[in-house]
């Protein structure tokens, strides 16, 4: 059972067709699927209810049993942290601002970094379908390569997102613990005006002093101007040259990127395994 929600910005009118398309697509494999009836804004960069309701429907939805598909993005997903309900249940799905709610979760079980409305776009349909059915973790292990700081294979929970909107959980109760863990970093609006004061924050808040290794994902605004090479550059300096950095292409907000499962355990080296099963169920 998957409900579909919008617990950041509301989706635009126009969305509401590959919404059916992705409902019918689900149903097809045998899922049966419900949409919150929140799912459209009122206005572009809006949420489409208050934050307490989006929040019941992530509440409902997991103690009915359901999978948590949330297809949106924007800037309003932190709102909704004081009404949701971290306990026992189904995994929840989604990417961006999301990274917020996520990482909620990711303490208790893990959660899923992947915006499944890019299936209908060139996304990796197969991968995704296979994740849902339990045959396959292939969408949760994207492709890395070492790019700077010391070569080593180390393990522990992956955690992080989206920079920007992890940076939202700072001086909060929700800013995840790091210490012997995988962060993970991503951005979309990112040109170094941006990424800049981001990492100088990260690293004036220590968060790059406890993590075991780094895995920068695409940096969409920045790379659309400079190299990998300088975005990696720019990350050493504020990191410092203990801390092993990886790349990956595989994780960003393309629309044929992969996904992965924060507060998963992974094995990171010359690949990026998952050392346990996810189940998205329980």
């Amino acid at each position: 059972m998957i409900h579909l929600v919008a617990s950041s910005d509301g989706l635009k009118g126009s969305a509401l067709p590959a919404v059916v398309r992705l409902t019918d697509l689900l149903g097809e494999r045998g899922f049966d699927v419900t949409r919150s009836r929140n799912l459209i804004a009122p206005a572009p960069g809006e949420p489409a209810s208050p934050a307490s309701e989006r929040a019941e429907e992530i509440n409902r939805a997991r103690i009915e049993g359901r999978l948590v598909i949330d297809l949106s993005g924007g800037n309003r997903a932190n709102e909704i942290l004081p009404d949701l309900r971290i306990g026992p249940g189904p995994a929840i799905m989604g990417y961006s601002d999301l990274t917020a709610v996520l990482l909620a979760y990711a303490p208790q079980r893990p959660t899923i970094w992947f915006q499944a409305g890019h299936i209908l776009a060139g996304g990796p349909t197969a991968d995704f379908l296979a994740l849902l059915a339990g045959t396959s973790q292939a969408l949760l292990e994207p492709r890395v390569r070492h790019a700077a700081g010391p070569r080593a294979q180390v393990e522990g929970r992956l955690l992080g997102g989206n920079t920007r909107c992890l940076l939202k959980l700072a001086g909060t109760p929700y800013f995840p613990d790091l210490d012997g863990h995988i962060l993970l970093l991503e951005g979309r609006t990112s040109d170094p005006a941006t990424l800049i004061p981001q990492l100088a924050q990260l690293r004036q808040m220590g968060a790059f002093e406890r993590p075991s290794a780094l895995v920068l994902g695409t940096f969409t605004t920045f790379e659309a101007e400079h190299s990998t090479g300088e975005l990696i550059e720019l990350v050493r300096s504020a990191t410092g040259p203990h801390l092993p950095i990886y790349r990956t292409e595989d994780i960003g907000h393309a629309k044929t990127a992969g996904g992965a499962a924060l507060g998963a355990h992974y094995r990171l080296g010359d690949d990026m395994k998952l050392v346990e099963t996810v189940n998205l169920w329980s």
